[in-house]
């Protein structure tokens, strides 16, 4: 479904590596997954903050990314952007760093980029750029991109963490 999908929004039928008027950008969310939140709870909320994976099934939640999105049926080849989760998929960082989504090396570098091999737009969730500086830095030196809202719309305290040297030679965006 998820191939169907973004290749419905991003291909353009005779055009030229598939991009073409009739194509839209499509952003898939939410990486690693979204459902498997304990007890069933809203990662909206602190009380729903970590996802588990139970009898092992990371790899299942992936499928929908890696099976699909990132492997399209039409020329633009895969989804040109990601946005993770809000969640913190716990237990899955093998150093044992149980972080969100958003500041995860693991889950954006590591697992999303080098052993995936995606190389789209990497977009924070809403509203997590609203957090300190410190946090920010963490989000650009976890592999992100782009931040959502854009840079121009986060809050003054968090800029610098987008600006400085440190985030901006972390990863060339695609």
């Amino acid at each position: 479904m998820a191939r169907a999908y973004v290749d419905g929004f991003q291909t353009t039928p005779g055009a030229k590596d598939g991009w073409g008027m009739k194509s839209v950008n499509a952003m898939v969310k939410h990486w690693p997954s979204g459902g498997p939140e304990e007890a069933g709870r809203d990662a909206h909320f602190n009380y729903g903050k970590f996802a588990v994976y139970p009898g092992g099934a990371f790899e299942t939640h992936l499928k929908a990314f890696t099976e699909g999105a990132f492997k399209l049926d039409g020329g633009t080849g895969k989804a040109t952007a990601v946005m993770p989760y809000y969640t913190i998929s716990y237990g899955i960082d093998p150093s044992g760093d149980n972080v969100g989504n958003n500041f995860s090396k693991y889950i954006i570098t590591d697992l999303l980029r080098e052993k995936y091999g995606y190389d789209g737009v990497v977009c924070t969730d809403w509203g997590v750029t609203n957090a300190t500086a410190p946090s920010n830095l963490s989000t650009a030196s976890a592999g992100v991109s782009r931040a959502f809202p854009s840079p121009n719309a986060i809050s003054r305290s968090s800029r610098p963490a987008w600006t400085s040297s440190a985030a901006t030679t972390t990863r060339v965006p695609s």
